[in-house]
């Protein structure tokens, strides 16, 4: 049921242009690994141009289980995500 839901939420993310670009992690062809590229890529651009790049990493991966509830379903609603998807 879990997957189910989930694929709807990041269904209609999708198919409302919702979702950045750059988020990487939980969608199809879209890993952390391939993240991980595509700054590798950014970066040496820079470098290459002459720039400076300064890099900081966070881990979040605990972070869901800090999130307010109350926020993320106010967040989900207003992104069109109604009914009993929010119950």
């Amino acid at each position: 049921m879990e997957r189910i839901v989930s694929d709807k939420i990041t269904n209609h993310l999708l198919a409302n242009n919702i979702l950045h670009s750059d988020q990487h992690g939980f969608l199809k062809r879209r890993s952390t690994t391939t993240n991980l590229i595509e700054c590798f890529n950014d970066w040496t651009v820079c470098v290459q141009d002459g720039c400076q790049v300064t890099v900081v990493y966070t881990d979040f991966q605990k972070a869901f289980d800090v999130v307010s509830h109350e926020k993320l379903f106010h967040r989900l609603y207003h992104y069109g995500v109604r009914g009993n998807v929010l119950l």
